[in-house]
């Protein structure tokens, strides 16, 4: 087990009420896996999934089935616009 710290941006934040919260994962977690953990607690999270960009240690854009690192911060925000 290992502590995944998670970060939450705009919506995300909004939706839960909090800023950050630590989840212990199995060593091989996934990001999947993390977002089935925070949707048992914040069923309402679901609709804001379909639209998030997930980083990871404030530099990788990583995928549902990617293994987070040990100890890793997963940041979920909307997605990045600009122009």
């Amino acid at each position: 087990m290992h502590t995944i710290t998670v970060v939450l941006f705009a919506n995300f934040r909004e939706v839960t009420g909090i800023k950050k919260l630590e989840l212990e994962m199995p060593t091989d977690a996934t990001v999947r896996d993390v977002k089935q953990e925070l949707l048992k607690r914040y069923p309402r999270l679901r609709t804001h999934f379909a639209t998030m960009t997930t980083v990871v240690n404030k530099h990788n854009v990583i995928l549902d089935g990617d293994l987070l690192p040990l100890n890793a911060e997963l940041m979920l925000m909307p997605p990045l616009g600009g122009g």
